[in-house]
């Protein structure tokens, strides 16, 4: 949802519904739109697109730690960089810093 839907009813609801979504009967991001090499003869996906992805691989990164009883973690990695959301860094750095503490976290919990 976007536009002024959000900003007349609040985000609280959407973020409530969003957080209680079972996410494992969606169709992830690569399946409906797989990456391609740029010099494929089909159409590549934007920068944009390739953020939108990692911000779902990001999201589902921080529900499987939590779900794992890792929610302390994921909370000590993103709110010094996200606290709220009218407040986040701008640093790609530290962004990309967050997303690879998660994801090492996740490959030491595998089975």
């Amino acid at each position: 949802l976007v536009g002024n839907l959000c900003r007349c009813t609040g985000y609280d609801s959407i973020i409530r519904a969003a957080m209680e979504t079972d996410c494992s009967s969606l169709a992830s991001i690569d399946e409906l739109y797989p990456p391609g090499p740029i010099a494929s003869t089909e159409s590549a996906p934007g920068i944009r697109l390739k953020a939108i992805r990692d911000g779902i691989q990001d999201y589902e990164y921080a529900q499987i730690l939590k779900k794992l009883g890792q929610l302390g973690v994921v909370d000590n990695a993103v709110l010094p960089i996200a606290s709220s959301w009218s407040s986040w860094s701008h640093d790609p750095n530290a962004l990309e810093n967050a997303r690879t503490q998660l994801g090492q976290l996740l490959h030491q919990l595998a089975p």
